[in-house]
């Protein structure tokens, strides 16, 4: 779904934030086997970049902050998170 289209019901309320999984799965084999996201985030912080800037180096990130989500929470714990999960909160 693309994000203009959450704007698009407004029988939900304002759209405060958005979720997003990143994963490492089968499913991807076509892909390396993670999602484009879980990629792109991972290169980012492979060259320095910190979690949360990285995050929005993806795709995912880009339209969020296209849309004004510019804060994040994500499962990211004392500098860790898991190569193969990453969940991202993208909020205003």
């Amino acid at each position: 779904m693309h994000f203009a289209a959450f704007f698009d019901f407004k029988k939900y309320g304002k759209v405060d934030g958005t979720i997003s999984v990143w994963i490492k799965a089968d499913i991807y084999t076509d892909y390396g086997g993670q999602s484009v996201n879980l990629e792109q985030f991972w290169k980012a912080v492979d060259n320095g970049m910190p979690y949360e800037k990285a995050a929005f180096e993806t795709f995912a990130g880009k339209q969020a902050k296209k849309y004004g989500f510019t804060k994040l929470r994500s499962n990211i714990k004392n500098n860790f998170v898991e190569r193969e999960r990453v969940q991202i909160n993208f909020l205003k």
